[in-house]
């Protein structure tokens, strides 16, 4: 990747790890979320490159972010026993 950008990893258990907590964005009253990192201060987004025709890679970058680029905006559903994005 470049200093602009960088992958999305993510692993279980985390313990608590600055690199593994998002602060969530609202924008538009709730329509869609933004997903900054604590530690980097980057956001989260699905664009290009692409992994392949039918897979995005998630990476964040710290270019742009959700009022900018809609490649940036995530939308979260409750689902009763879970969230999902």
């Amino acid at each position: 990747m470049t200093p602009e950008k960088k992958y999305v990893l993510g692993w279980k258990p985390c313990d608590h790890d600055d690199s593994m907590i998002f602060n969530v964005h609202s924008y538009n009253d709730g329509e869609y979320f933004g997903l900054q990192s604590n530690r980097w201060n980057n956001f989260v987004y699905v664009g290009v490159p692409n992994l392949d025709s039918d897979r995005r890679l998630v990476l964040m970058y710290n270019e742009s972010n959700p009022e900018e680029d809609s490649s940036f905006r995530w939308k979260i559903e409750n689902h009763g026993e879970y969230w999902s994005i």
